[in-house]
């Protein structure tokens, strides 16, 4: 989780080279928060950027 101005970014890594939607379930608990809530990244060992959800995207690890 990263918090910048009050609002609140998900991120999280998964040791995964397919991830799915069930990996970031948890990303919509923080809109119970009533806290501004940042589209979210996944962290896995995919290969590509693709989006998981709406509001949520893998990232490559090896982009990092």
């Amino acid at each position: 989780m990263i918090k910048k101005d009050g609002t609140l970014y998900p991120v999280e890594a998964k040791k995964k080279a397919l991830p799915t939607q069930s990996d970031v379930c948890r990303f919509d608990l923080l809109r119970k928060t009533g806290k501004p809530i940042a589209p979210g990244a996944l962290l896995s060992l995919y290969d590509k950027v693709f989006p998981i959800s709406g509001k949520t995207v893998t990232i490559p690890i090896g982009y990092l």
